[in-house]
């Protein structure tokens, strides 16, 4: 058995069947932070911090699906290293144009704490986009197998 194949328990059937799931995981798991965002946001500044809650699920949720979009596409095209440029370009470059952005605008919703917001959304959603990204590497390039021999030339 090989040193780094996956365990028994583990199954490669856990991974996720497709773009779709694993676009909708990471959604599901930023849309079950919103309330708590939002909840503090409400108590921080009123109506405004749910305003603020909500731009910042927007501001870190769409990046993160492209940078999977990308990841996954990338995959498939065997260009895996492009894609995880790509995708962290995509995935970081949004939130933090919308960081140096933001304050300079000011107004309630700065006021409100988007800024630190976007942040802590930022890294759950690196986070889960990044064991999602993950899921999309074959097996045996994360076990670091090696690929056949090329042919020697004579």
């Amino acid at each position: 058995m090989h040193p780094n194949a996956p365990a028994s328990h583990e199954k490669t059937s856990e991974r996720p069947a497709s773009l779709l799931r694993a676009c909708a995981l990471l959604s599901a798991v930023l849309l079950a932070l919103l309330p708590v965002f939002a909840v503090c946001g409400y108590f921080l500044s009123g109506p405004a911090g749910i305003l603020a809650a909500v731009v910042a699920f927007g501001i870190c949720l769409f990046p993160g699906i492209l940078a999977l979009c990308v990841t996954a596409i990338s995959q498939k095209l065997n260009q895996g290293v492009q894609g995880i440029l790509g995708a962290m370009f995509v995935r970081l470059g949004v939130p933090l144009v919308a960081l140096l952005v933001l304050p300079k605008i000011g107004g309630a919703l700065v006021d409100s704490g988007v800024v630190v917001m976007v942040m802590l959304y930022y890294v759950v959603t690196l986070t889960v986009e990044t064991w999602l990204s993950l899921r999309f590497v074959p097996a045996n390039k994360i076990s670091g197998e090696k690929s056949p021999p090329a042919a020697k030339v004579a």
